[in-house]
């Protein structure tokens, strides 16, 4: 069996100050309310993207304040993501919800439109806000400005989850491995919940698709019976309450890796745009991760492994372990042959002392993992 030893063991030279344990499930995301509403719309979520900045290797989830009209009045919902495909960096999906426009929705009555057919591109609240569109269809100048003008709003919740490439990779390397699809389709459930608990009266929600459409909108709704979905190819383009979600998924993702940070040890400066745009083909993002591979420790965090980019990189170049049992094949041994026994004191205490501990490596300090002598 062949290894690499670095997806055991990633390399902490290159990672923020702070860590805190990953897992695979969702008990170690960090939740936070978002503050009232703010003039800089990004100022809402400055509180998340402080805590990513902390701990890269956990995910984050964070919603705005929710304002008395979306728990009484019907809203539309739009879910999309940002940076599904890159190399670099972390994951967003965002989750917008707007009031419908109650003047706009009698006015297209009157001229004898359908309710069903007005829910194809149902009129919303934030309909009037200029430049609103796809967030792929406009510079980041533009989705700075739009997003900063959602603060201003009374009638509007959004929220976000950045997904950790650490988490990314963690799920594709593990025993029962779970696709991005997946990982997808989960994040957008989490922030549907979010809003039903937090009050919010949802007419339909809009989803921009991720795999195939009939299959994911029926596992919609079998989740969640008691709303009306509809999702669609290219929604980000189609419905605004979904163009709103991939500016705020947008605008999170590129700030997060803005405040990005590196130890002494990462070439960031390998070319002039450090690492590019981050997608597999670009060939500044190519140079930037043969420029910062380590043969046992592997790839910075802002990496996701498991991208056949980064990966087939590691196949040549990461050293490998070769296994003389597969673990099927291995000797069952009890867990207390791994560990040491102490002498004890008279008061029948373990006596270890600090003196005889080696300095702990860089990569056990920063994950605050210590040698334990002793079964509980």
């Amino acid at each position: 069996m062949i290894c690499w030893f670095f997806i055991f063991m990633r390399q902490r030279d290159c990672m923020a100050d702070y860590e805190m344990d990953g897992d695979d499930g969702n008990k170690d995301d960090v939740e936070i309310v978002g503050e009232a509403k703010k003039r800089n719309g990004l100022a809402v979520f400055r509180e998340a993207l402080d805590e990513f900045a902390k701990n890269r290797d956990q995910d984050v989830t964070v919603y705005s304040e929710v304002p008395k009209k979306c728990k009484v009045t019907t809203c539309y919902v739009g879910i999309d993501e940002a940076g599904r495909g890159p190399v670099l960096g972390p994951m967003v999906y965002g989750i917008f919800a707007a009031v419908e426009d109650t003047d706009a929705i009698s006015a297209k009555i009157k001229k004898g439109q359908s309710l069903a057919k007005i829910e194809e591109c149902p009129p919303v609240l934030i309909d009037s806000i200029k430049k609103l569109n796809d967030s792929k269809q406009i510079n980041e100048k533009t989705r700075d400005e739009v997003f900063a003008q959602f603060s201003d709003l009374d009638h509007i919740v959004y929220g976000v989850k950045i997904i950790s490439p650490t988490q990314i990779s963690a799920k594709s390397y593990q025993r029962k491995k779970i696709s991005l699809n997946e990982i997808s389709h989960n994040a957008a459930i989490e922030l549907i919940q979010g809003l039903i608990d937090r009050g919010i009266v949802i007419g339909k929600v809009y989803v921009d698709t991720v795999g195939p459409m009939e299959k994911y909108q029926a596992k919609l709704e079998q989740l969640f019976p008691e709303l009306k979905f509809k999702v669609d190819k290219k929604a980000d383009s189609k419905y605004k309450p979904v163009s709103a979600a991939s500016v705020c998924a947008k605008v999170m993702r590129d700030e997060a890796l803005k405040k990005w940070t590196f130890g002494d040890n990462c070439n960031v400066k390998v070319a002039q745009n450090g690492w590019g745009s981050g997608y597999p083909g670009d060939e500044v993002t190519k140079k930037f991760l043969r420029a910062n591979i380590d043969p046992v420790f592997g790839f910075p965090n802002i990496v996701r492994d498991s991208w056949s980019t980064a990966s087939d990189l590691l196949e040549k170049r990461a050293v490998k372990i070769k296994w003389e049992l597969d673990e099927d094949d291995a000797p069952v041994q009890k867990i207390s042959k791994f560990f040491v026994k102490q002498p004890k004191t008279e008061d029948n205490t373990e006596n270890f002392p600090v003196s005889v501990l080696k300095p702990k490596a860089q990569f056990f300090s920063y994950r605050s993992l210590t040698q334990t002598t002793k079964l509980f």
